[in-house]
């Protein structure tokens, strides 16, 4: 099955967490997460164990690094077809989709691994 990645920027400190919800409402999408720098500055995070681990994890760290305090993004991966509509659902509930973030993150990554 070929996968994208979706990453969603949200100006509210909650915003993602609600996102996560719906997305799972609408698509039955399961892997997502949300993370939220709070107004504090401490970082929460959501979403499945299977995402905090490994390249997911390293995608998380790399979102949650870029956050002001109260704001949040929600990173989401879905199936190719899918992409499309959820972005759009995301996009009409607010959100800013951050996709030169995932072309940044490709290249350093490989980076890293050539010679």
């Amino acid at each position: 099955m070929d996968l994208r990645c979706i990453v969603a920027a949200y100006p509210e400190e909650r915003a993602a967490a609600r996102a996560r919800t719906g997305l799972r409402r609408v698509s039955g999408q399961r892997q997502a997460a949300a993370v939220r720098r709070a107004s504090g500055g401490a970082l929460r995070l959501r979403g499945p164990v299977g995402m905090r681990g490994g390249a997911g994890g390293a995608l998380l760290r790399s979102v949650a690094e870029r956050l002001t305090p109260g704001t949040s993004a929600l990173v989401a991966v879905v199936a190719a077809e899918h992409a499309r509509a959820v972005e759009r659902w995301l996009a009409e509930g607010g959100a800013n989709l951050v996709t030169d973030l995932l072309a940044v993150e490709a290249a350093a990554v490989e980076a890293r691994g050539a010679p």
